[in-house]
């Protein structure tokens, strides 16, 4: 068991931070969606006053062999002028 540890310790710890990595990506995602459903508050800002959609920002990130683009969806308080990047179309 000792050789083999010696023999493969790169790969597992490339594979153990892979894995972390992972977790903390989903993680974020999941912190992210959950902030963006209580700010949105069923269309209404912390202030009583009514969230309204303004433009979209389409980011585009290229690799060599993928093309990827991600959305976010601006809104503004129409009563304290607060603006919010959504993560979807509400």
């Amino acid at each position: 068991m000792k050789e083999w540890i010696e023999d493969n310790l790169a790969e597992v710890i490339i594979a153990t931070a892979s894995l972390l990595l992972i977790v903390c990506f989903v993680l974020t995602a999941i912190a992210s969606h959950k902030e963006d459903e209580r700010l949105w508050n069923n269309g209404y800002c912390e202030c009583d006053g009514k969230w309204v959609y303004v433009d979209s920002v389409t980011q585009i990130s290229k690799s060599s062999d993928t093309v990827r683009t991600y959305t976010t969806y601006i809104y503004r308080c129409d009563r304290c002028g607060r603006m919010h990047e959504f993560d979807e179309l509400r």
